[in-house]
């Protein structure tokens, strides 16, 4: 890893591993623009098969079409946030939260708690009616008071490095005390450990009240702030930028590996907080999406499933399908058919359209075009977490069929797959967008029925 300060920056090679080497050199700097850290990436690519830097040029292209966001419209966002949730607080009568969940942490502190995967069973914030928090977390051995962000009024430390309740009796008590310091009588809780909160019924008895509120939270954040709706539009450029930056560099000799290995090279020049799934699939069960070291060759096609947390914590979900040469006549007619599918379902999923109508209507449409249908449902939520509610299935996995809201993001990825002499193509789009009264609005361009084709002989 290398930290930059502002006006220095860094310069290095890479190769691959894989037997046609590509090496790599690279240049990042680090300035500041409307005062936020603002990242540059320059990169050659030089190989036997004579790739290019097109990889980089898409990247930088996409990356400054769009201005971040400056620091007091970030600090704008987190102080609207924490009004809106002591507010609903009050509604409830709580006095404060207990939160174990990442996303409603960065929320209610703006705190980022999700440093690795792992870490969302790591930490815990507890938000009081003043709109301030204290996190306990296991990257610290004694307590920091007032440490300096304007939402934190302690960070106190928990048993380091393990899930959290490895060492059940220490964390109950730590955070008993707490509890009883900040004369907590009504504790909301969302994904909190039951012998968390069995420890802690215990240990305070009647004078502490717990009432689960994870999914009414997710019903206040429901709806998208409008700078909330800037940083995923930034969040889904960069994304998009990576996914094509990724299929640029594909030629003879090219592994699944190194495409992924490009797209998540370009996503970590730019503004991802953290990179949490990346998924190559040339011929795998829709189960297994992973790489799988596979050299491609034609005619194939693949598809990247690209997730990652973009500045401020808010996510991007998007999947791309391009094809190893010319594929056949039936593959380009199903490929066609996915993306006017896609279309239809833009136009349908408005303001009070049921999740279930929505999911219902793709696999019928893919059936009248003699496709396969999804093997899960045609999307989900997304914001300060990669997959919210709403959850876009078949009704009978679910508990109700809701109602799209106007203003929620959704992820929409209808996925199928044609076979034709006994190879499997799969083929999949998705894309984020703002659900309105008319129909979808997306957060950065669509994938169009010209099929993206590359010629690596």
């Amino acid at each position: 890893m290398v930290l930059l300060d502002e006006g220095h920056s860094y310069r290095g090679e890479r190769s691959s591993p894989s037997a046609k080497e590509v090496e790599v050199d690279f240049n990042i700097s680090l300035a500041r623009r409307s005062g936020f850290p603002f990242y540059t990436f320059q990169a050659s690519f030089s190989s036997p098969v004579g790739l290019t830097d097109k990889c980089t040029r898409q990247t930088l292209r996409r990356m400054t079409q769009l201005e971040p966001p400056s620091g007091e419209a970030l600090e704008g966002l987190a102080r609207t946030r924490v009004e809106q949730l002591v507010s609903w607080m009050g509604e409830r009568r709580l006095d404060h939260l207990l939160l174990g969940s990442a996303d409603n942490i960065r929320y209610a502190s703006d705190f980022r708690s999700l440093i690795i995967n792992e870490t969302a069973d790591h930490m815990l914030c507890l938000f009081d009616t003043d709109g301030r928090s204290a996190i306990y977390g296991p990257h610290l051995k004694e307590e920091v008071q007032e440490p300096g962000q304007p939402r934190l009024k302690a960070l106190r430390p928990l048993t380091g490095w393990t899930p959290l309740m490895a060492e059940p009796l220490t964390v109950i008590r730590t955070i008993a005390e707490g509890l009883r310091q900040e004369n907590a009588r009504r504790v909301g809780y969302d994904s909190v450990s039951v012998m968390l909160l069995d420890g802690l019924r215990a240990e305070l008895g009647d004078h502490t009240e717990f009432e689960y509120v994870g999914n009414a939270l997710f019903d206040l954040r429901r709806v998208k702030l409008p700078a909330e709706l800037d940083l995923m539009r930034l969040a889904n450029a960069d994304n998009l930028s990576a996914l094509e930056g990724a299929f640029a560099t594909i030629g003879p000799g090219s592994r699944d590996r190194d495409i992924l290995a490009a797209a998540v090279m370009a996503q970590e020049s730019g503004r991802a907080e953290l990179i949490t799934h990346s998924t190559c699939n040339v011929h795998s069960a829709p189960w297994n999406w992973s790489a799988q070291n596979h050299v491609v060759t034609p005619p194939e096609s693949i598809f990247l499933d690209q997730c990652f947390y973009g500045l401020g914590g808010y996510a991007s979900d998007i999947t791309r399908t391009v094809f190893i040469g010319d594929p056949p006549d039936v593959v380009v007619e199903g490929y066609r058919n996915l993306v006017e599918v896609s279309e239809e379902i833009h136009s349908l999923a408005r303001t009070g359209a049921r999740v279930s109508d929505l999911d219902e209507h793709m696999n019928r449409a893919f059936l009248q075009r003699g496709l396969a249908e999804s093997p899960y449902g045609l999307g989900h939520g997304i914001g300060l977490r990669i997959m919210e509610p709403p959850s876009i299935s078949p009704a009978h996995l679910l508990d109700s069929s809701r109602a799209l809201v106007r203003g929620e993001v959704l992820a929409i990825e209808p996925e199928t797959s044609v076979e034709d002499n006994g190879v499997v193509y799969p083929l999949k789009v998705e894309d984020c967008f703002v659900v309105s009264d008319d129909g979808l609005v997306p957060l950065g361009p669509l994938p169009t029925t010209t099929l993206q084709t590359i010629d690596i002989t």
